[in-house]
């Protein structure tokens, strides 16, 4: 099951996304609030070998989560790790 990746995609039907280069950094002038949601996201989806990912198209905007299915084989890598 190695390299098993699964990608989970999310879609609305809005406006789209005026600049999405700018979509994933922190404390953007004029937003309406810190702006940290997606830049949070997607740290953690990397810090488990993830990724979030923004992919245009129209209507509206699509997120792209790139996951790796946890499997008993996971859990038995983390374990030895933290067991010496």
């Amino acid at each position: 099951m190695e390299g098993e990746r699964v990608v989970v995609r999310v879609r609305d039907t809005g406006h789209g996304i005026a600049n999405p280069e700018r979509l994933f950094q922190p404390f953007q002038e004029g937003a309406e609030a810190t702006g940290l949601g997606l830049y949070l996201s997607r740290a953690l989806l990397r810090t488990f070998n993830g990724d979030l990912r923004y992919e245009p198209g129209l209507p509206g905007c699509c997120f792209a989560l790139d996951l790796i299915p946890f499997t008993d084989e996971n859990d038995e890598e983390g374990a030895s790790e933290t067991n010496g």
